[in-house]
């Protein structure tokens, strides 16, 4: 697989990710049980854009470490946990 090619599938991964903690962000702000507290949920997002817009660097910066927050606070098996999981450990493997 092109380098090109690993890029475009970790922005997808990072894209995918970001949308499921938006979502997640809605839930809690309407008063819905979510995976976090609001500022779990904006530190994760700040971390997924922080990833995307590394993807343009040809030096990337590491990635910020949101997975923490999912491993250490949110429900065990949590598909928006596992996206978010999914999507920092492609970004980190393109270095």
């Amino acid at each position: 697989m092109s380098t090109s090619e690993q890029i475009a599938k970790v922005r997808s991964k990072l894209l995918t990710a970001l949308d499921a903690v938006r979502q997640e962000l809605a839930k809690f702000r309407a008063g819905e049980p979510a995976v976090g507290s609001e500022r779990e949920l904006l530190v994760v997002i700040d971390g997924l854009e922080e990833m995307l817009s590394g993807l343009t660097n040809a030096q990337r910066p590491q990635a910020p470490g949101v997975g923490h927050i999912v491993v250490d606070t949110w429900p065990l098996h949590s598909p928006v946990g596992e996206r978010v999981l999914e999507a920092e450990y492609a970004y980190e493997r393109l270095k």
